[in-house]
């Protein structure tokens, strides 16, 4: 099987929100992100709900990183919690964050700390941020604020760093922070790339702001998990999204009989998504689109809206694409699906016939005249040297005569013999000889 290259923009499928009790609601594009607001703005769906704050310290460079970055990012994680939270039915979990008109809603504070001050100062940072949040008016109950320090900064000792409440304080408690990830230099640059990494630091932090690891729990220690490194909750953390996974065995936080995880929080949906599981075979080589994005090896799954999702196969220079299978027929390179429920789809790609190429060359016999030779593919004028063409090309073989001269015949062209114009199919290497003569006088 060749590879596939399958490509998603987030808002379009991650774009599902769900309030807590599961319903969900699409997400405009991402041209179409919430222009940056420093007020708490009405919910979509008041409850239980996770909202970001981009916080900017006195001092520092404003990356707009609540222009759309942070909200690709949380989108991507969103994701990558589903498909990495599913159960026995296939459906997984993700999180209520808060929306405001059917899109994420990252609100902005700006700080009169630098960033020096914020560190140095007694006490604990969330705490003193969470302070200035209530007094902007960031103070909902229920609401789990999260907050992403746009440092920029190449000297934080690591490119990210988070802090959380473990126990996590009573919720309800109105401007309470409960989690916030300090984002360098390397983070920026992350969150700036046309399709960053799920910010699985923050998911991490918002996971212990939900309660987890919680004290049931068989590995559980300080609110985290010490069995598996690649578990999301491993002590110190774990952030490479490719290897992570979440509770693996389910024996600590997720669908543990008789300990509440991450599926008892009032803070998550159940099914909000659909998934897409994609793959590719054929001899050939190509990509499939749904609105364009980020590009990765087949075969893969995606969490996608409930709806109408369109699917376009795009094969490579090499590569034809032949048909689909599964969720999409035909061999159409649009597909247009009705997604209810979890689908898969495998698109086929053959390689390109490659034609042979042929060498044609034009040349004159006497001085009376030249060729001019056109093709659909090309026009030469100067051509005794030779050009190019795939096999079974027609090439357009024209006199024109000087003054004084005219045209006798051609030659190394069967069928043309004294026609002024001459039609060659480019089947084998050829040489067409155009012979003029001067008038008698």
């Amino acid at each position: 099987m060749r590879r596939l290259r399958f490509a998603l923009v987030f808002a379009v499928a991650l774009g599902v929100f769900a309030s807590s009790q599961g319903s969900a609601q699409p997400v405009t594009g991402p041209t179409q992100w919430l222009e940056r607001a420093t007020v708490d703005r009405p919910d979509d769906n008041p409850g239980f709900n996770v909202h970001v704050v981009d916080v900017l310290l006195r001092g520092n460079v404003d990356h707009r990183l609540d222009g759309g970055k942070i909200q690709r990012s949380v989108l991507a994680a969103d994701q990558w919690i589903y498909l990495h939270s599913r159960d026995n039915q296939g459906n997984g979990l993700s999180i209520n964050w808060d929306t405001y008109q059917g899109r994420l809603d990252v609100s902005l504070l700006r700080l009169t700390e630098t960033q020096d001050q914020l560190f140095a100062a007694k006490g604990y940072p969330p705490d003193r941020i969470g302070q200035k949040l209530a007094q902007a008016g960031f103070n909902k109950a229920n609401t789990v604020y999260v907050l992403v320090i746009d440092t920029g900064s190449p000297y934080v000792p690591v490119p990210y760093l988070g802090l959380a409440d473990w126990p996590p304080t009573v919720p309800g408690f109105p401007g309470h922070v409960t989690a916030m990830e300090i984002c360098s230099a390397a983070c920026v640059n992350e969150l700036s790339a046309d399709n960053p990494e799920p910010d699985l630091v923050l998911v991490h932090e918002v996971f212990h702001a939900l309660g987890l690891v919680p004290s049931c729990a068989a590995h559980q220690s300080n609110g985290h998990v010490t069995d598996d490194p690649k578990d999301l909750m491993f002590v110190g953390g774990y952030t490479d999204p490719s290897t992570a996974n979440l509770d693996i065995g389910h024996d600590d936080y997720l669908y543990r009989p008789g300990c509440p995880g991450l599926e008892s929080s009032p803070y998550v949906a159940y099914g909000a998504y659909a998934v897409l599981d994609l793959a590719a075979d054929g001899t050939g080589s190509g990509a499939v689109r749904t609105g364009g994005g980020a590009c990765v090896t087949g075969p893969c799954s995606f969490a996608v809206p409930r709806g109408l999702i369109v699917l376009t196969a795009i094969p490579d220079g090499d590569s034809v694409f032949k048909s689909w299978n599964g969720a999409c027929s035909g061999s159409s390179p649009t597909c247009t699906i009705a997604v209810s429920g979890n689908i898969s789809v495998r698109a086929t790609f053959g390689l390109r016939t490659v034609l042979p190429k042929w060498r044609l060359k034009v040349r004159t016999a006497g001085k009376g005249g030249r060729i001019r030779v056109t093709s659909v593919k090309m026009r030469c004028v100067v051509m005794a040297n030779g050009c190019s063409f795939p096999s079974g090309t027609r090439v357009t073989l024209k006199e024109i005569l000087s003054k004084g001269w005219h045209f006798v015949r051609w030659s190394g062209s069967p069928g043309c013999s004294t026609k002024p114009t001459c039609v060659v199919a480019v089947t084998a290497n050829r040489t067409v000889t155009a012979t003029f003569a001067a008038n008698k006088k």
